[in-house]
């Protein structure tokens, strides 16, 4: 038996819904949309909380945050307008999680060590020289 293109599409579309539904009731139920690593990009562009395969993005105060794999590798902040990038490698998979989720807009590079002090004291403890 052969399914009409029509009859695809309308499948495809089923299908398209009853994912939505069940991602809106996951976010409902425990506050944090799960994504793909391949929709995290489209996340942290619009900053919305989510979690990845052991990437994650969150408001802390008044920066956006992404992390990989915790705390201890912040990967992208968002302050006052500008975005950060951690410029120091660690893996293959932070490496990939930081191309999946850079905003492609321009950023300031930063070592780890300096991404730790923003991501906890923000831009001005950097600038008087707070350590992490």
């Amino acid at each position: 038996m052969t399914m009409t293109a029509e009859r695809r599409r309308e499948l495809q579309k089923e299908s398209a819904e009853r994912h939505d539904i069940r991602m809106r009731e996951l976010t409902r139920r425990f506050g944090v949309k799960r994504v793909t690593n391949m929709l995290v990009r489209k996340c942290v562009q619009a900053q919305e909380r989510f979690r990845g395969n052991n990437i994650f993005g969150e408001w802390r105060g008044d920066r956006y945050v992404v992390t990989s794999y915790g705390d201890h590798w912040p990967l992208f902040i968002w302050e006052s307008g500008t975005w950060y990038e951690n410029v120091d490698k660690y893996s293959v998979t932070t490496s990939k999680h930081r191309s999946q989720a850079h905003p492609h807009e321009e950023t300031m590079p930063m070592t780890c060590e300096t991404m730790l002090v923003l991501m906890r004291h923000g831009i001005s403890g950097v600038a008087v020289g707070l350590t992490s």
